[in-house]
Order: structure tokens, then C-alpha cells, then sequence
């Protein structure tokens, strides 16, 4: 089981939103990018659109959405070169080659001043796409995922904390866990097996964020779950919380500053797979929000592990589990 830090690209893809140069056309016949107006000339492939913080706002990484606590940095622009622009509707790509943040401060306990804030594995792929709403996505390239390292001078030294997409690799790590569920339906195949998971633990954890002495303890809440497995191969295994609760997951850290309880869950469930080669249940990056805890918790984990074999208890001999 491991829980990562991560950086929503939507952060960057607002920055980037914000202060843009120009606007998706509406006009009949007009580019998705156009000049003056939404009707104006196209922008020709190989141009360079550079554009600051919009005027009255900053550029913020917290620890959760809505939250105020975290780096807010006064001044950011980027600069970017189109690589498509067909007519509209439609979606003009281009390609992010720099990103500057300046005028950086922090309001997170022990932070006496922010050193630098820097994007890292430029350049970035982004797209925009004709019409309103969220119609900016910017995403990573063979350089790397959409990602942020954070330098910050604080009581005890210098830290360097790195936001990533997931497949990062700081966090909690136990290496071991287990489960047990009492199977409530089972049709014939193809369809829909049921379970309720009644409990679920994590030992031998370990953390190898800074400031963290040693993780207390890891413990799956609002137990039990529903668990929903389906023929066949992919994604077939859907665990989603009851009355008692959604799905989540509560870590006690000793940290340098004291114990700290991060508490996150995961309110849609999480999803899983089954493998008939070594009967096993696996979740891979599994997205859970942090609902209580102090900066020093992630604003969002991301929950991976591997269960297997998985057995019945109940049947003699302990057989192991195959999914039809």
C-alpha cells in the first residue's frame, strides 16, 4: 500500500486558462485560436504565446481544494508555441516550454520562507478546445508527468517536496496487509459476484516523507465495504462503502512535530482487477482526498496493492479463488 503526493494538472491548467492571450473562437469559419477578436485571423502554427497571472490573482498549491493553506506565489507566466490550430470547433494543441513562478510566501506552520518554486519535466502538451468550461487540459510528455518541486526554508533546514502526478514514490509504504470477506451473492457466469469485506489491515509500514519519524499506524475505517467482482478480465472488482461509511483510510504519522492523523477517503470507492494467474485482487493508483489532517498531510493519496492468493476459508483445504 502506498499514498502519494500529487499536484492536479487542473492547477496548472488554470494558471495557463487564466492568463491566456486568447480565446477559443465562436465565429463560422474562424480557427480555435484567433487574434483580437473571436472572429479575428487564425494564429499560425509555430507562434509563441507567452501571458502572466491574470491582473488581482495568484498562483496557489494547497493541501486540498477550497483550502488556503499551503504556497501562494504573486507573479507566474508561461510561454508556449502552437503546434495545430484547425478551424472550429475543434481542439489547437501546443506545446508549454516554460513556466516561471516568483513572489512566492507560505502560511504552513514551521515554513519560514519559500526558496523557489520550479516546474519540473518541461514541456508539457496542452490542449484547448473550442467553447466554455473546463476546456484546457495540459498534460506531460516523454519528459515526464505535469509536476511542481517546491524548495522551502523552515525551521529545520531546507526541504525540497515534489508534486507530481501519480507514480510518484514519496509516501507510506506497508509491507503487509490483508483482508477478509464473506460472500453475500454468486451467480453463474457471466455476471456479478458480491462480497462484504469486514476487515482489512496494514502492518510493517514505513514513510520516506521528511519530517516523518515512523508511521504509528494505518487503518482501513468505516468498515464494512461492498465489494462487487464481474466475470472476466480488466477492471472487475468494485468496492464502495456502506451505511457505515465510504471507503477510507486513516494514518497516524510520528513526525518531528508530533502526531499527526491524516485521515482520507475515497466517496465514489475504488476500483480493482483479478487475476486468474496467482488468484489475485490488485488496485493500482487509487485516488483518495484528504478529509482531516494538518499541511503536513497529502491533499490527495493514491492507494496501490496487490492481494493474492486470495483463498476460501470456509471450503476445506483453503482452495484458492478463480474468477470465471
Amino acid at each position: 500500500m502506498r499514498i502519494r503526493r500529487t499536484l492536479a494538472a487542473a492547477s496548472l491548467a488554470a494558471i495557463a486558462l487564466t492568463g491566456a492571450a486568447v480565446a477559443p473562437a465562436q465565429a463560422s469559419g474562424a480557427a480555435v485560436l484567433t487574434q483580437g477578436s473571436a472572429s479575428g485571423p487564425a494564429i499560425a502554427v509555430g507562434d509563441t504565446l507567452v501571458a502572466n497571472l491574470a491582473a488581482g490573482t495568484a498562483a496557489t498549491f494547497t493541501n486540498g481544494p477550497g483550502s488556503t493553506s499551503g504556497v501562494s506565489c504573486a507573479s507566474s507566466s508561461f510561454s508556449a508555441t502552437v503546434t495545430s490550430n484547425p478551424a472550429a470547433p475543434g481542439s489547437a494543441t501546443e506545446q508549454l516550454n516554460s513556466q516561471s513562478f516568483g513572489s512566492c510566501t507560505s502560511n504552513v506552520f514551521g515554513v519560514r520562507s519559500v526558496k523557489s518554486v520550479t516546474a519540473t519535466s518541461l514541456p508539457y502538451s496542452n490542449t484547448v478546445t473550442s467553447g466554455s468550461g473546463t476546456n484546457v487540459s495540459l498534460n506531460g510528455t516523454g519528459a515526464g508527468p505535469v509536476g511542481i518541486t517546491v524548495v522551502l526554508n523552515t525551521l529545520l533546514g531546507t526541504v525540497n517536496c515534489v508534486y507530481q502526478s501519480p507514480g510518484g514514490t514519496s509516501g507510506v509504504s506497508c509491507a503487509s496487509s490483508s483482508f477478509s470477506a464473506t460472500v453475500t451473492s454468486n451467480p453463474a457466469a457471466p455476471g456479478s459476484a458480491t462480497e462484504q469485506l469486514n476487515s482489512q489491515s496494514f502492518g510493517s509500514c514505513t514513510s520516506n516523507v521528511f519530517g516523518v519519524r515512523s508511521v504509528k499506524s494505518v487503518t482501513a475505517t468505516s468498515l464494512p465495504y461492498s465489494n462487487t467482482v464481474t466475470s472476466g478480465s480488466g477492471t472487475n472488482v468494485s468496492l464502495n462503502g456502506t451505511g457505515a461509511g465510504p471507503v477510507g483510510i486513516t494514518v497516524v504519522l510520528n513526525t518531528l512535530l508530533g502526531t499527526v492523523n491524516c485521515v482520507y477517503q475515497s466517496p465514489g470507492g475504488i476500483v480493482g482487477s483479478t487475476s486468474n494467474t496467482g488468484n489475485s485482487i490488485s488496485f493500482s493508483n487509487q485516488p483518495a482526498n484528504l478529509v482531516s489532517g494538518p499541511g503536513l498531510c497529502f491533499s490527495t493519496g493514491y492507494f496501490s496493492a496487490t492481494y493474492g492468493p486470495v483463498t476460501d476459508t470456509s471450503a476445506a483445504g483453503n482452495p484458492v479463488l478463480y474468477v470465471n
